[in-house]
């Protein structure tokens, strides 16, 4: 916890010596991560051991974020809001796949962050990653299956959407909110 902590207090620091510098505030911007598209909380992205935010990122790249779960758990039937997706509903991802089952597995990323990765979040749809959870130890190889969580909740510092299927292979509780690292893999790799 303390050196996410200095994690963080370097990145303020560098953010206030490049407000300070001779750079237009949008190259500032540019080189946090940021600009025209993007949440402000692109730096929450940033994982402890590399220097690339998002707008750099490479394939094989890890972060840590924390996680929050989407699809079954939004089902009105059992007490969810019925939080809408990219789709319109609670039940079916960005890419037709089905979230909102039990079983369904895969996991989504912000907009900014899917685009920063793969270009576009169409084709960030059906791309393998791994999520490793850092509270409970476990590993899991998985897909994209949706965009989101939204601006607020990256704001707040949550960058994936993990599905019911995958948080319980996690050892997540329900609805649970643990700090993962999130690698996205070639197709090759997987």
């Amino acid at each position: 916890m303390r050196s996410h902590i200095l994690i963080a207090l370097a990145l303020c620091a560098y953010a206030l010596c490049l407000a300070s510098c001779d750079d237009t505030e949008s190259e500032a911007v540019a080189l946090l991560g940021g600009g025209p598209g993007s949440s402000s909380s692109n730096a929450l992205l940033i994982s402890p051991d590399s220097t690339a935010t998002p707008a750099g990122y490479t394939q094989g790249q890890s972060f840590t974020t924390m996680s929050s779960e989407f699809g079954y758990v939004d089902n009105p039937a059992i007490g969810g809001s019925g939080d809408p997706g990219t789709t319109g509903n609670w039940y079916t991802g960005a890419g037709g796949q089905a979230i909102g089952l039990q079983t369904s597995t895969g996991v989504s990323l912000p907009a900014d962050t899917e685009i920063a990765i793969w270009g576009s979040t169409a084709a960030a749809q059906n791309q393998p990653v791994t999520v490793t959870d850092l509270d409970t130890g476990q590993t899991v190889t998985t897909t994209i299956v949706d965009v989101g969580p939204g601006q607020t909740r990256e704001a707040q510092g949550y960058a994936v959407d993990i599905t019911y299927g995958t948080a319980r292979s996690l050892g997540i509780p329900v609805n649970g909110s643990n700090q993962v690292t999130v690698t996205p893999l070639s197709k090759n790799s997987f």
